[in-house]
């Protein structure tokens, strides 16, 4: 994919976080419920293996992750940057 760059940003939602990327990556808006929901698209479907991680929802130019309540955003967002960053690289 090479040279996308993304911002991680909060919404009024504490168990969501906006992830904004600079360009379009993905075709059509989609939510994802699941791994298995996720299985065409290998970012979303790695997102998925994150323990706390239960809704994604992609379109355009930007992800939204929605969290387990019980899940801190302490330890999941730097594993989602991490993820970004290897997927981007």
């Amino acid at each position: 994919m090479g040279d996308i760059r993304f911002t991680i940003g909060t919404t009024p939602n504490p168990n969501s976080i906006r992830i904004g990327l600079s360009r379009a990556v993905f075709a059509k808006p989609t939510t994802y419920a699941n791994a298995q929901a996720a299985a065409g698209d290998p970012l979303v479907k790695r997102l998925f293996t994150l323990p706390g991680v239960v809704q994604v929802f992609a379109m355009n130019d930007f992800l939204s992750i929605n969290k387990d309540p019980a899940t801190d955003w302490s330890v999941l967002e730097p594993r989602i940057a991490q993820i970004l960053m290897e997927h981007f690289a």
